[in-house]
């Protein structure tokens, strides 16, 4: 079998001397040109910017390393020209790479070439995302390659990812040189514990898609992303793997931390990053440690850094001073956040206790079901609570109570599961509402009751941070007492004797508009003029003000990301014409429930079944031309039986006081 063959020249150079590297090494004289079968010969020469093999802090290709060779023929069935070659031995330095033929891999079933000018080598392999070479598009252009940022295998020796892309550039018959793209950050992590899993979350894109200016002296990677903000913001290694035992399904592998350190590597693009790292060991203990956007990364060198595994008592809600009105749950466990509003500004107060609570477990007229929340408490300007295994979903408001027995500041927490985001028109959304335990989706519910219930989240007077019930049914309430009773599938913690929170409660005079006053009233409607902050600041939903009601990085949707959803709809889709679904998809994949709204003058909700019936989402602005409204989207549905907005557009203007949904979007980064 006749093989095209790369030589490769590779210089042993410790891992943490890089810039020295290159200043002192010398060019060796690159290997005789060997040519079969006119597949050219590639050869590339010393360069102290190549792979790092950091188990022996040494530069150097291993035997099976797959590379990335784009100098196949170039056609309409494989217009990058993409081929993949294997390390077949290591000697003396040098590398040996053979062409993977299509009989090994029957995805590399593209020959090489001899006429392509120009050849563009990288490293890890990343054969189904370098799908295009000199790809269009932001981002890219003349000079550039499309390459993969990911985490990939670990050794579990070694800590050694595979999310360090390299990349050499060469015109056809000279010389390749490997270049670092992104920059390394070394943790030496002290400890006792077996590591199962290392998750980095970022405020900034660092998996997916990358662009690389391939004939640069210095290629600088810039990551992209691949569209999907569940996955572009987080790299996450794993180190055990599921092997038979005995019959038995077993979790094995793992890297055991000694006292005096281990060393993990992790590849990140150049930058000041503020990171938030999760840590499970083997025993499903979790440390969560932040980084306070301090940590700086730059290409092609090693930045050290060093923690010791602790495994907290309690998993952090707020490292790195993410500080919010809202924290979002979705597993069991102990939890803990500091007690400061989204600006910082410390809560100061006596105890810490539930307020109310909403879901399916409240059916008990006083008592917070212990199936939602446990062991609520204030330490050292840190709220802690525990959430048990099979937890029920809902919401569950805590508060800071003051020695005068008045609410200080509310949070709620958002327990809920499999909550996504969605990337629509350029919109990074949130897939359900605001509060809502379910992403709701009539298609797919057993019960349209149950989703109604639990699917529509929370109402909000415009401007507000605290939640007001949501409806609780399909057809209009006609009594005034509608947030009353175990049917409405919430409790208030009358047992607690805060003032202000005994009965839920419409019309309230707060005698001002401010955050801190309506605080002290989370279950009472403001009045006409009374809604806090509404007519002080005109963009108080904004990402970090007091008002903001979204969990961290998140903000409520505004007027011009709404209209571009609207926009890109079918209006021809089934749940657009008709009546009897109960939700309606807008950009053919962000779900809004028909969840009505709750009437300011008597608490009352309105309008969430049958023609005629409607839902207000609001935005985050307010009408400039009257400080009593506030700005949304109606989404109505017609007596025609058609689903539209209120007019052509998606403005609405509505009474401030009103409650209405509210869906969250991600802060632009």
């Amino acid at each position: 079998m006749n093989m095209k063959k790369i030589y490769i020249s590779i210089l042993a150079v410790a891992a943490m001397t890089l810039a020295a590297c290159n200043k002192e090494q010398h060019i060796d004289e690159p290997v005789q040109d060997v040519v079969e079968n006119n597949y050219p010969v590639l050869k590339a020469v010393i360069d102290p910017e190549t792979k790092m093999d950091l188990n022996g802090t040494q530069l150097s290709f291993e035997v099976g390393d797959v590379i990335s060779v784009f100098n196949g023929i170039v056609d309409e069935t494989n217009h990058h020209g993409h081929c993949k070659y294997k390390c077949t031995s290591v000697e003396d330095g040098i590398a040996v790479f053979e062409w993977i033929t299509a009989d090994e891999d029957a995805d590399n079933k593209y020959t090489p070439s001899s006429t392509v000018e120009t050849i563009v080598a990288s490293y890890p392999n990343r054969s189904t995302a370098t799908a295009e070479f000199e790809p269009e598009g932001e981002g890219y252009g003349e000079g550039t390659v499309k390459i993969r940022m990911v985490a990939g295998p670990n050794g579990t020796d070694s800590f050694l990812p595979a999310s360090l892309p390299i990349i050499a550039y060469a015109q056809q018959g000279e010389l390749l040189r490997f270049k670092h793209t992104c920059g390394l950050l070394k943790l030496t992590v002290k400890g006792t514990a077996k590591i199962a899993q290392v998750k980095i979350e970022s405020d900034k894109i660092i998996s997916g898609n990358a662009s690389v200016p391939y004939a640069s002296e210095k290629p600088l990677m810039t990551v992209l992303g691949t569209g999907d903000p569940n996955k572009d913001y987080m790299l996450t290694y794993t180190y055990t793997s599921k092997e038979t035992v005995d019959e038995e399904t077993v979790t094995v592998g793992g890297v055991q931390l000694e006292e005096n350190g281990t060393d993990m590597y992790f590849g990140l693009p150049e930058g000041t990053h503020n990171l938030v790292f999760t840590f499970k060991d083997m025993d499903g203990n979790i440390m969560k440690v932040g980084t306070n956007n301090s940590l700086v990364i730059k290409r092609a060198e090693i930045t050290p850094s060093a923690l010791t595994f602790a495994a907290d008592p309690a998993i952090n809600l707020s490292p790195n001073k993410q500080y919010a009105n809202c924290y979002v749950v979705q597993s069991a466990g102990t939890y803990m956040f500091d007690a400061k509003k989204p600006n910082g500004e410390e809560v100061t107060g006596t105890s810490a206790t539930w307020v109310w609570a909403s879901g399916d477990a409240c059916t008990t007229a006083e008592t917070l079901p212990t199936t939602m929340m446990n062991d609520i408490k204030m330490e050292n300007g840190k709220l802690f609570f525990t959430i048990p295994s099979g937890y029920k979903y809902g919401n569950v408001i805590l508060g800071v109570v003051d020695a005068d027995n008045d609410l200080s500041w509310t949070w709620n927490i958002w327990l809920t599961s499999g909550l996504q985001d969605i990337m629509a028109e350029g919109v990074v959304i949130m897939d359900r509402n605001l509060g809502a335990a379910y992403k709701f989706d009539v298609a797919s519910a057993g019960e349209l009751n149950s989703t109604l219930i639990c699917g529509k989240g929370h109402f909000y007077q415009w401007g507000r941070k605290d939640p007001i019930l949501g409806s609780r049914g399909a057809t209009d309430e006609t009594s005034t007492t509608i947030f009353s009773g175990a049917s409405q599938k919430s409790v208030i913690n009358t047992g607690a004797s805060i003032n202000n929170v005994l009965t839920w409660g419409y019309l309230g005079d707060f005698n001002g508009v401010t955050q801190e006053l309506g605080s002290k009233y989370p279950i009472t409607m403001a009045d006409e003029g009374k809604v806090p902050g509404y007519s002080t600041d005109g963009t108080n939903w904004t990402s970090r003000t007091n008002a903001n009601p979204c969990p961290y990085g998140y903000r409520v949707i505004n007027k011009s990301e709404m209209q571009k959803l609207y926009d890109a709809s079918d209006p021809e889709a089934a749940n657009w014409t008709n009546t009897s679904i109960a939700q309606v998809t807008l950009a053919q994949s962000v779900i809004f429930p028909r969840a009505g709204m709750r009437n300011g003058n008597d608490g009352q909700a309105k309008k969430m079944a049958g023609t005629g019936s409607y839902s207000v989402y609001w935005y985050d602005e307010v009408d400039p031309n009257n400080a009593q409204q506030g700005m949304g989207c109606r989404l109505y549905w017609t007596n025609s039986s058609t689903f539209s907005t209120t007019s052509s557009s998606t403005e609405y203007k509505w009474n401030a006081r009103h409650g209405g949904c509210v869906r969250c979007v991600r802060v632009a980064k």
